[in-house]
C-alpha cells in the first residue's frame, strides 16, 4: 500500500518492543526474525530484507533464516541477492519446496534460463507433491512451451486439492490445446462455484503471480511505461482537457471496416489474415450469429434464475466528471460486488437519480460467470482461429471511460449492445516488451 505518515507510525509503533528487545540482545538472531516478521507484515518488505540479513550474519547456517531473507529480497524486487540467498537455502535444507519455487521466481525476474527454472518447480513438486504454486508454475512453463498434454496431466492431479484453480486452469489448458470452447466448458461447468477457496503455502509475489491472472504480462497504464505517449497525445483530442473545453487537434483516421463472406472458410481465412496484419478492424455484423446477440437482453441479464445469478465487481463513480486518472496519480472509485441481475436493476434506475452517479463492471472476468459462460460456449465459425487466455465482460451506462494503456494481449471486442468508441494508438509500447500480432490498445 501506499507509505503515509500515520501508516509509517503504525508501523514504528508495531515494531517498538521488537526493536528493543534487539537493543537489549543483538546477538539474538530469532529477534532479527520476529522484528522482520512485523515488518514483512505490513509490507515493509525492504527494511524486513535488511533486518534478516543482520539476523544470517548471526546465523549464517539457518536454511530457514536464509529463505526468509531470499522472499523479502524478491518482494522488494533484488532478484539478484534473492537468487543468491535461496540457492544458500535450499543446499542447507534441499526438502523445502518453497524455497524452490522463491528460487524459481527470482530467475523468472531476472530472465534465467525456463529449463532451469522447470527444473526447480519439478524439485519443489517433488518435495512437496501438494504445493499449489509448484504446480500451476510448472504447468504454466509446460504450457508456455507447447508441451500442453503434460501441463493437463500436472493439473489433473490437482482437482483433488483445489478443484476451482485446477478447473480454471484445466479450461485455458484445453482452449490452448483444442481451440474448442465446448469441450473446455465442460470442465468448467464441473468446478464448483469459489468460495473462498485459496491457495497454501504461497510465500512469494511470483507464486501469488502465477496462480492469478491467466495472462503472462501485467497492465501498466502509467505514462512511464509506455515510450512516447505524451508526445503523441500532445496533438490529439485525447490530450488533457476538461468538461468545457473543446477537442483539440485532428480527429484520428477511422479504423477498417469490413463485413465477412458467408461461406465459412473464406471468413476464417479473412480473420486470419486480419490477425497477421496487426492493424485495428472493425468487423461489421459479425456477432450477430453468435448466442449471446440474442440472448443477453436487460430481461435475460436481470433474472436471477438465468444470467443475472452470476456475481460481478460493480464500479461505482459519483459522477460522470470524476475519472480515475489524474496528472500525479490515480485515485480508485470504490467498488463492491453484486449479482448481475441486481447492476441491471440499478441501471434501469438511473434515470431517478438524474445521472448523479455512473454504475459500470468492466473487465469482469467469466471464468467464474458460469450461465454466462454457458452462452459464449459455442463459438461462430470465424472466432475459431482465435487463441482465448481472457473473457472479460464490460457492462454499463455508457459514461465510463477507460484509461490509456498497453494491453499484453490482442484483443477481440465483441460488442452487443450499445456503443463503444476505442482509439488505438500504434507504435506505443513499454520499453522491452514484447509485442504480440495485433496488439493496439
Amino acid at each position: 500500500g501506499q507509505l503515509t505518515p500515520d501508516r509509517q507510525r503504525a508501523v514504528e509503533e508495531a515494531t517498538a518492543t521488537l526493536r528493543a528487545a534487539v537493543v537489549l540482545k543483538p546477538h539474538d538472531a530469532q529477534r532479527y526474525r520476529a522484528l522482520a516478521a512485523v515488518y514483512t507484515e505490513n509490507s515493509f518488505h525492504r527494511t524486513a530484507a535488511e533486518t534478516l540479513a543482520a539476523a544470517v550474519q548471526l546465523a549464517p547456517t539457518d536454511a530457514e533464516t536464509l529463505r526468509l531473507l531470499g522472499v523479502s529480497y524478491l518482494r522488494s524486487r533484488q532478484p539478484e541477492p534473492a537468487a543468491a540467498a535461496l540457492r544458500q537455502s535450499i543446499a542447507l535444507m534441499p526438502s523445502r519446496g518453497e524455497t524452490y519455487v522463491a528460487l524459481a521466481g527470482a530467475l523468472e525476474h531476472m530472465n534465467g534460463e525456463p529449463a532451469e527454472q522447470e527444473a526447480l518447480l519439478r524439485s519443489a513438486v517433488a518435495a512437496s507433491p501438494q504445493l499449489q504454486p509448484a504446480i500451476v508454475g510448472l504447468s504454466r512453463l509446460l504450457t508456455k512451451s507447447g508441451r500442453l498434454a503434460e501441463a493437463e496431466e500436472l493439473l489433473r492431479g490437482l482437482l483433488a486439492t483445489a478443484p476451482h484453480l485446477a478447473t480454471r486452469l484445466l479450461f485455458t489448458n484445453l482452449i490452448l490445446q483444442s481451440r474448442n470452447l465446448e469441450a473446455a466448458y465442460a470442465w468448467r461447468a464441473a468446478g464448483p462455484e469459489p468460495a473462498g477457496e485459496r491457495q497454501s503455502g504461497v510465500e512469494d509475489e511470483w507464486a501469488e503471480r502465477l496462480a492469478g491472472a491467466t495472462q503472462a504480462s501485467e497492465k501498466c497504464i502509467e505514462r512511464r511505461c509506455i515510450a512516447g505517449l505524451s508526445e503523441a497525445l500532445a496533438g490529439s483530442h485525447l490530450g488533457e482537457r476538461t468538461a468545457d473545453q473543446p477537442r483539440k487537434g485532428t480527429a484520428p483516421a477511422p479504423a477498417a471496416s469490413l463485413r465477412l463472406p458467408t461461406d465459412p472458410a473464406a471468413a476464417l481465412s479473412e480473420v486470419e489474415r486480419v490477425i497477421h496484419a496487426a492493424e485495428p478492424v472493425v468487423l461489421q455484423g459479425a456477432a450477430r450469429a453468435w448466442p449471446p446477440f440474442d440472448q443477453w437482453t436487460l430481461e435475460y441479464l436481470g433474472s436471477a434464475e438465468r444470467g443475472g445469478s452470476d456475481l460481478v465487481e460493480v464500479t461505482v463513480v459519483p459522477s460522470r466528471e470524476v475519472f480515475e486518472v489524474h496528472d500525479d496519480r490515480i485515485l480508485r472509485p470504490p467498488k463492491s460486488t453484486a449479482r448481475l441481475a441486481d447492476l441491471v436493476r440499478f441501471l434501469n434506475r438511473k434515470v431517478e437519480l438524474q445521472d448523479r452517479i455512473t454504475l459500470y463492471t468492466r473487465q469482469a472476468t467469466m471464468w467464474s460467470m458460469p450461465e454466462l459462460l454457458k452462452d459464449v460456449s459455442v463459438p461462430v465459425d470465424w472466432m475459431r482461429p482465435l487463441r482465448i487466455s481472457n473473457l472479460n465482460l464490460w457492462l454499463g451506462d455508457g459514461l465510463f471511460r477507460n484509461t490509456v494503456h498497453y494491453d499484453p494481449d490482442d484483443n477481440v471486442l465483441c460488442l452487443i449492445h450499445g456503443m463503444r468508441l476505442r482509439q488505438a494508438v500504434s507504435s506505443l509500447r513499454p520499453p522491452g516488451a514484447h509485442t504480440p500480432s495485433g496488439s493496439l490498445s
